[in-house]
């Protein structure tokens, strides 16, 4: 019996896509920015002041939605290319705001990782659902 053509879309053994990595990546940060400009304009009309649990869940979409876009754009193995984005834009976050104190111990930073990692693959098995035209 005939087994399935597992291909990496003409890439080589290499299941990473660079330009998919960098398209969600950007993604995310764009859509972060604009959940920030959002956030800030309810703040100001609301008078309203985010918990730390809303700031976290906007950021944890943008991942997914950053996971997503790098499924859509690459051609194969979508599932790894949204993990890998989720996890790069994490440790990005976690270096931009310094956050690293925030977490008491290593479990906790470790345990977010993994959450964001979970939902950049979910997004990136979604993105990765549409019909690729090589």
């Amino acid at each position: 019996m005939r087994t399935a053509n597992r291909s990496n879309g003409g890439r080589g053994s290499i299941p990473i896509d660079p330009t998919a990595l960098l398209y969600g990546i950007t993604a995310m940060a764009a859509f972060l920015v604009i959940c920030a400009i959002l956030i800030t304009i309810m703040g100001i009309a609301v008078e309203w002041e985010p918990s730390r649990a809303w700031l976290r869940g906007f950021a944890l979409l943008c991942m997914g939605v950053g996971g997503m876009l790098a499924g859509r754009k690459c051609l194969s193995r979508a599932w790894a290319n949204g993990l890998l984005t989720a996890v790069i834009s994490f440790a990005a976050l976690t270096w931009i705001s310094g956050s690293f104190g925030v977490y008491t111990s290593v479990w906790g930073w470790i345990r977010s990782l993994l959450l964001s990692g979970f939902i950049g693959m979910v997004g990136g098995i979604i993105g990765g659902l549409k019909d690729k035209k090589a």
